[in-house]
């Protein structure tokens, strides 16, 4: 998987997924990248489930490629995916636990941007 098609996927995968995946470490949700309700994260939708642990939660994806816990395949695109994830956990705008599509349209135009790759926002769905 190069690093457009990392973008495209994780776009599509936010876009149909609507909100963030969480769970509940205290009183707060967190994100996560296996939440509730079978959701998962920017980065939690490119990991396998046979790659997936439940150690993985509550670091975040450079704590993963330090303690080797993240897929050795995801490895050459680690600047993106800390990008797509500081999106998800905190910059993407969020109404009644979904996101914003004008934010996470925003968002994921400046990260194209910003690592050489090409967006293209899928179109609002009508009411």
């Amino acid at each position: 998987m190069d690093a457009q098609q990392i973008l495209d996927t994780v776009y599509d995968h936010l876009v149909k997924q609507g909100g963030p995946a969480l769970i509940k470490k205290t009183s707060d949700p967190t994100c996560a990248y296996r939440g509730v309700n079978n959701m998962s994260c920017a980065v939690g939708c490119l990991i396998l489930d046979a790659e997936y642990s439940d150690d993985m939660e509550f670091t975040n994806v450079t704590g993963l490629k330090a303690c080797g816990m993240l897929p050795e395949r995801l490895l050459p695109h680690i600047n993106l995916l800390k990008t797509l994830q500081n999106a998800h956990d905190t910059y993407i705008e969020r109404a009644y636990g979904r996101f914003v599509r004008a934010s996470l349209n925003a968002h994921f135009a400046s990260i194209a941007s910003g690592h050489g790759l090409s967006f293209t926002p899928a179109p609002e769905e009508e009411a």
